[in-house]
C-alpha cells in the first residue's frame, strides 16, 4: 500500500512543475523514491544537517539508531576480515559488512548465493592475493556470475595476506608502529617479523605471536594489520571500490 501510495503520488505530479514534500520513516516509501529524490535529516551536535540521496540503508540506521550494513564484502578467513575492514575509511566502515567465509571457492559461492536470493545491498568478493586470476573466473563462471560487472577484488602482494602484511611491515613507517604496539624496539621488531615469516605454514602467525606475547588470536592480528591498514596505497583499490559500492554513479 505504501509503494502504491508513492507510485500514485509521483504519477500525480509527472510533468508538472510541482513537488511533494513527504516526511517518513518507512523503508517502503525511502525504497520506492529514486535516490535524488531523497533527504535525510540528521541532527549532529545540536544542528540539523541535510544528507542528500542517501540509500534506504543508512536512512534506516540513522532513524532507528543501529548500524544496518548496506553493502557487503565477502573475505575468506578471520585474517583477511580484519585487514579489509580495517583499509577501509572511517566515514564508511560502518556501514559496510564484511563478512569471513571460508576458502576461496566458497567465497564465491557465497556471492552467488547472495545474487540469486535477491538479497539487499551490492555485494563482492575479496580473493586473497595468492588466488590466480584463472581460479577466480572458474569460481565466479561456475555460479553464474557474470565477471565483467566487477564482482571481485583481490588483496595485493599475490600471496596469502599473511606473508604480504609481514613483508610490508619490515619498511617505515609500518615497522616503528609494529614495534611501538608490542612495546619493541626495531630491530626486536624485525627479529619478531623473520621468526613469523619462516613459519611453515602462514596460518600459524597469529597463533605463534599471540601466544609469544601473551595474547589473544584477535589481538595478535589487530597488532599485525593495524601499522599498515588504513594508509597502504597498496590497499587503495578496495577503498575506492567500496566506496563506489556505497555511491555508485
Amino acid at each position: 500500500a505504501q509503494c502504491n501510495l508513492v507510485k500514485t503520488l509521483t504519477d500525480f505530479i509527472a510533468g508538472e512543475k510541482q513537488q511533494i514534500i513527504f516526511s517518513t520513516h518507512s523503508s517502503y516509501v525511502i525504497d520506492s523514491l529514486p535516490r535524488v529524490g531523497r533527504i535525510l535529516m540528521d541532527r549532529v551536535r545540536g544542528e540539523h544537517r541535510a544528507v542528500p540521496a542517501p540509500t534506504t540503508r543508512l536512512a534506516m540506521a540513522n532513524m532507528v539508531g543501529e548500524t544496518i550494513p548496506e553493502a557487503t564484502l565477502f573475505v575468506e578467513d578471520s585474517f583477511s576480515a580484519p585487514l579489509v575492514n580495517a583499509c577501509l575509511p572511517l566515514e564508511i566502515r560502518s556501514r559496510i559488512g564484511v563478512v569471513s567465509i571460508g576458502g576461496a571457492s566458497q567465497v564465491a559461492a557465497q556471492l552467488g548465493a547472495h545474487v540469486r536470493g535477491g538479497n539487499p545491498g551490492p555485494a563482492k568478493c575479496v580473493f586473497d592475493g595468492d588466488c590466480s586470476a584463472s581460479d577466480v573466473q572458474t569460481w565466479l563462471r561456475r555460479e553464474g556470475l557474470d565477471q565483467t560487472e566487477k564482482r571481485y577484488m583481490v588483496l595485493p602482494g599475490g600471496k596469502a595476506p599473511e606473508v604480504w602484511v609481514l613483508e610490508e611491515l619490515r619498511n617505515e613507517p609500518y615497522l616503528s608502529g609494529f614495534a611501538n604496539r608490542l612495546e619493541l624496539d626495531r630491530q626486536q621488531a624485525l627479529d619478531e617479523i623473520d621468526r613469523l615469516l619462516s613459519l611453515a605454514d602462514h596460518h600459524d602467525v597469529d597463533y605463534k605471536l599471540a601466544n609469544r606475547f601473551s595474547k589473544t588470536r584477535d589481538a595478535a592480528i589487530e597488532d599485525l594489520i593495524r601499522p599498515l591498514a588504513s594508509k597502504h596505497p597498496a590497499l587503495n583499490g578496495i577503498r575506492e571500490a567500496a566506496t563506489g559500492m556505497l555511491d555508485p554513479a
